[in-house]
């Protein structure tokens, strides 16, 4: 497998691969095969090489058609807006298949290759592989059972009983795997985070793998880092997008009355889990359907209810008083290896806006009450990881002295408490 990488800035929106190519590389006469693009991001994707036009607006959650190759190596680059990319060398083998997948992770854009050549497998049997391409969500576990009538209802503290019965198909995966054997049959797939069945990242209801056919799922980044949306790619066949129908939100509270329930959506799931005294504190993430979801307070609705939220989406509600909130988006994408996101939400009303220093570089500056900074490499809110570091926020509260950030962590400093007392709260979210 061989990838190529271009940064977001140069790309943002672009378009990728499909056509015939017949130059542009060194390449053996007389001997040639085929390529197709599978676009695996949110944007209209075009390819080229040496001029030519290999694809032309692949959509995304889509594939191209093949193209007949000439065997060889080419420079092959991406276009946006008719501005071609920096080109990268892609060798292609006479007589052998591919499929390109596009795919954008670590706030990048990225081309993996994939060969097509995979014998079938016995007769009644398929094979499926996973192929985890999102370096923002984690390591993660893939779980797989024969669809059933077992009941499937989320919760966040809970793996569904349908997901307890499941078998665990790839663990700890982080890149992509070998293919597996199964019987042709329609089955339900689970994504979680790795180590932990309760934390539930896709769900996929139902795929059907049919006699002899070969499939990969391909998982890539959402919006918010921690979610992934999917990609049956069936080899050298179609390609079905599986995107996420969820978003993610936690709540982040600082009342002076303990809250003892804050839901969500009418099947009222709990954002805060069993607790029942939560007056400054942040719970965890907790699956919501994506769009307009209801929001409970200790059964008066909230102020900011209800809360719009996109497919792939975490976001914070960081509640103020006895009903009153915020609803802020967070983005949990992960930096580049040795690096960590710092940022600073304020919860303290009554208070003037707070700054943050991370070893005395600011890294947040003048945010209001209600708000949060936005980590990015302008105002330093991306920070270097793993070594010992001080916080200091102005005006003057109680932080963590000493700390240590992980390389590609995503870190919150939550200021809550009285306005006379404010404490900053570091949470990592990522």
């Amino acid at each position: 497998m061989k990838q190529i990488s271009i940064f977001l800035p140069l790309l943002m929106i672009l378009t990728l691969l499909q056509g015939c190519f017949g130059g542009g590389g060194s390449a053996a006469v007389g001997t040639t095969n085929t390529v197709r693009l599978v676009n695996g991001t949110s944007s209209t994707l075009s390819l080229v090489t040496g001029g030519t036009q290999l694809a032309t607006s692949v959509a995304p959650g889509t594939a191209s058609a093949n193209a007949t190759i000439t065997s060889g190596t080419y420079p092959i680059a991406l276009v946006a807006s008719g501005v071609p990319s920096a080109e990268t060398n892609f060798s292609f083998a006479a007589t052998v298949p591919y499929t390109l997948v596009a795919y954008t992770s670590d706030q990048s854009l990225h081309l993996v290759q994939f060969t097509d050549n995979e014998p079938a497998p016995l007769a009644g049997d398929g094979q499926i592989r996973i192929a985890d391409l999102s370096a923002d969500a984690g390591n993660l576990d893939v779980y797989m059972a024969p669809v059933s009538a077992l009941s499937d209802t989320y919760s966040p503290t809970a793996a569904s009983p349908a997901l307890q019965a499941a078998t665990l198909l790839a663990q700890n995966v982080s890149g992509t795997t070998l293919y597996n054997e199964v019987l042709a049959n329609n089955y339900h797939l689970w994504v979680t985070g790795a180590g932990n069945i309760t934390d539930l990242r896709l769900d996929i209801p139902s795929v059907t793998i049919a006699n002899q056919q070969i499939l990969t799922l391909v998982l890539t980044s959402t919006t918010g880092g921690g979610l992934v949306d999917g990609l049956l790619v069936t080899q050298q066949g179609a390609v079905l997008a599986q995107k996420n129908t969820n978003a993610r939100i936690r709540i982040a509270a600082n009342t002076t009355n303990p809250i003892n329930a804050a839901t969500a959506g009418t099947a009222a799931v709990s954002l805060i889990g069993s607790s029942t005294s939560f007056n400054s504190a942040v719970g965890s993430y907790v699956l919501v359907p994506a769009g307009s979801t209801a929001i409970t307070v200790n059964g008066s609705t909230a102020s900011c209810s209800p809360v719009t939220t996109n497919s792939g989406e975490d976001l914070t509600l960081l509640l103020t008083g006895t009903n009153a909130c915020n609803a802020l988006v967070d983005d949990n994408t992960r930096p580049t290896s040795g690096y960590a996101k710092l940022r600073l939400m304020n919860g303290i009303s009554g208070t003037t806006a707070f700054s943050l220093a991370y070893n005395g570089v600011l890294v947040a500056q003048n945010i209001a009450f209600g708000t949060a900074s936005v980590p990015t490499l302008n105002n330093q809110g991306i920070v270097t990881s793993g070594i010992s570091s001080s916080l200091v926020a102005t005006p003057t509260a109680s932080v963590p002295s000493s700390v240590i950030l992980n390389s590609q962590g995503v870190y919150s400093l939550f200021m809550l408490g009285a306005s006379g007392t404010p404490s900053g709260i570091l949470i990592q979210d990522h």
